[in-house]
């Protein structure tokens, strides 16, 4: 029997990355047949077209389709049917990407301020500039009863988890610029969580550009209090004016640590421009 220009199933499943064994059993459930059998010695013989048809089944078969619908598929094949198949696995993919690449966006940021956390000087309160960033906030809970908190709190996480919302950032929260002129910044005003992209959804705000007086802290949450403490004495001896609100973010939590002591936090307040000489 003549077979040139033909594949033997070696040399097909080496151009195709797929196992001759893979290859066999395809045959068997009829879902990719060699294109020639040898009716005297049995080999299999498969043609270079067909390498586009294997690509094709692999590449479903990697996204989660089972064997069962791709055959369905490749029995009943149209151009119409392709492009309808084509597209809901397409949008699947595309939806899987963007998940995925929210997950790296998430553990590179993780490893910055990871690795940023060992040059920290938890001494030193600084002025610094911050560009604007787009946040979600919760609703209003400095006035709220305790049980209601937590309604809050918890209807804030699902709304984060329906939209994938700061997935897998830590959750920061916002003491009013009212508060901070009161000396009450031992209790939140929002809660909020950073946006990867701009989102038009509900309670989505703006932490404002401008100057910041910026501070450090390890231990529990209970510590966030000292922190503020610090902060407002910088601002008060160094001349500078509270322009905004406070911002409290987790640079190690318990993602990072066991123990709750070792949390390490960062507090920004936002103050009016300082004069040049001032700026450290």
């Amino acid at each position: 029997m003549e077979n040139k220009g033909m594949l033997t199933i070696s040399e097909f499943g080496k151009l195709a990355g797929v196992s001759r064994k893979t290859l066999i059993y395809y045959d068997k459930i009829g879902l990719f047949c060699p294109e020639t059998v040898d009716p005297e010695s049995g080999y299999r013989y498969y043609s270079y077209p067909q390498l586009d048809v294997i690509s094709a089944i692999y590449a479903l078969k990697e996204i989660g389709t089972p064997l069962k619908d791709i055959k369905i598929y490749l029995d009943e094949r149209t151009p119409e049917r392709l492009v309808a198949l084509f597209e809901e696995r397409k949008a699947k993919i595309d939806a899987e990407i963007c998940s995925l690449k929210r997950i790296s966006d998430m553990m590179g940021s993780r490893i910055e301020m990871t690795r940023a956390s060992s040059t920290i000087d938890t001494g030193k309160i600084s002025v610094e500039y911050m560009p604007a960033e787009r946040i979600f906030i919760s609703p209003d809970i400095s006035n709220v009863d305790d049980e209601s908190i937590w309604d809050i709190i918890q209807e804030f996480y699902e709304y984060c988890a329906l939209y994938n919302i700061s997935y897998g950032y830590p959750v920061g929260d916002i003491v009013s610029m009212e508060s901070l002129l009161r000396g009450e910044w031992h209790f939140p005003t929002w809660y909020f969580a950073r946006l990867d992209e701009p989102m038009a959804l509900p309670h989505i705000g703006l932490r404002p550009a401008g100057y910041y007086a910026v501070g450090y802290i390890y231990g529990n949450y209970d510590s966030v209090d000292e922190l503020y403490e610090q902060i407002n004495a910088y601002i008060e001896e160094n001349g500078l004016v509270i322009d905004g609100c406070g911002y409290r973010e987790s640079i190690l939590d318990e993602i990072a640590v066991q123990n709750p002591d070792d949390y390490l936090f960062q507090v920004s307040v936002k103050v009016e421009k300082p004069p040049e000489d001032d700026k450290k």
